[in-house]
Parts: structure tokens; C-alpha cells; sequence
């Protein structure tokens, strides 16, 4: 995951109106996420060959509805699964968009995850990121 810190009103233009930027130490927060989901399945249903498998990113920001409850806002879910595009814009509602993604393995431990937005070339990433520890000594908090 990877954030940026963003002047809050530039991030509140993408926000609807009934949403506020939630504000972190002074700055609003867009996080790139790219990641694989493996074995998804509609509840009752096996998974499916070719079709359960994909790669998504997300890219989105920290919102709090009027009466304090926070959460996410997306301002970009994208999928390498043509499927999983149309089967979530017309089963769900969700706005997915199918791109190309990758994630390759480097020799030296490294991940490099690629995707491309099928419908705008312009919207990409190229990102190589160094894994560490896998987990948490102590619970931290953004709070903190």
C-alpha cells in the first residue's frame, strides 16, 4: 500500500457531498493499492477456473460521512478480469474498469506490480516494492 499526503480541499472536489475528507495530521490521504485476489466466489458457488483468480487496484482516499462515520472512498477500482468487471458493474453496482495488470517476482525478492486502465493508457502505475516482515510486534493506530 502506498500513501500520499494531498492538500484536503483538492481532495474533497472528487468527494460527493455528502462526504468530507477525513484529515490525518493536517492532510487528506490517497493509498495506491495493488494486490491478487485468489478464490473468489459468489457465496454457495465453487470458485471458477479463470474466472476467480485476477488482479485489482484500488485506489482510493479516507472519508467521513456528516455524522462522523468514517470509511473509504474509491476513486478508482480497477481489474485484469473482464468477468469480474462486468459481472460486478451489473451484479453490484460496483465501478470496476478492466485493465492490464502484472505482478512479477524480481530475483532479488523484490515485486513489481504494472497495470494499465484498458480505456485510458494514461492511467497507469509501475511500482517496485521491497517486501519486509510480515508481522505486527504491537497493534498501531493512525491516531498515534
Amino acid at each position: 500500500m502506498l500513501h500520499w499526503r494531498y492538500p484536503s480541499d483538492v481532495v474533497a472536489a472528487l468527494l460527493p457531498d455528502e462526504l468530507e475528507v477525513d484529515v490525518v495530521d493536517g492532510s487528506a490521504w490517497i493509498s495506491l493499492t495493488p494486490f491478487m485476489v485468489k478464490g473468489f466466489r459468489v457465496t454457495g458457488l465453487p470458485s471458477l477456473p479463470f474466472v476467480s483468480d485476477f488482479r485489482e487496484t484500488n485506489l482510493r482516499t479516507y472519508a467521513r460521512a456528516r455524522d462522523g462515520l468514517d470509511g473509504l472512498w474509491f476513486l478508482s477500482l480497477e481489474v485484469s478480469s473482464m468477468t469480474t468487471t462486468v459481472a460486478a458493474r451489473l451484479g453490484y453496482g460496483v465501478p470496476y474498469r478492466w485493465a492490464t495488470m502484472s505482478v512479477e517476482h524480481e530475483r532479488d525478492g523484490r515485486l513489481r506490480y504494472r497495470g494499465t486502465r484498458r480505456t485510458c493508457p494514461h492511467a497507469a502505475y509501475d511500482i517496485v516494492v521491497q517486501p519486509g516482515p510480515r508481522s505486527i510486534n504491537r497493534p498501531t493506530s493512525i491516531t498515534n
